[in-house]
């Protein structure tokens, strides 16, 4: 899965996507061609179930992604 990713991301690395619809960055036109929606759709697939959702993590993940900020006390340094 991980190579895969790889080579979508490059693939698909002037490719963003505003409003839903796959834009060239580098000319700000939508992307009207089948394939790369496809390819853009499979890569946005497979990232969420790599990295995973924020909205599907348990409250208790979401939680622990603000720690450093919580603890800055118990590390001795200002965040």
């Amino acid at each position: 899965m991980f190579p895969k990713v790889i080579k979508l991301t490059h693939l698909l690395k002037l490719v963003d996507v505003i409003d839903g619809r796959p834009v060239r960055v580098n000319y700000g036109s939508v992307i009207v061609d089948e394939y790369i929606q496809h390819k853009m759709h499979t890569l946005m697939s497979l990232v969420k179930v790599f990295v995973g959702s924020p909205c599907e993590k348990p409250r208790e993940q979401r939680e622990t992604m603000l720690v450093p900020a919580k603890c800055a006390g118990y590390l001795g340094k200002e965040f």
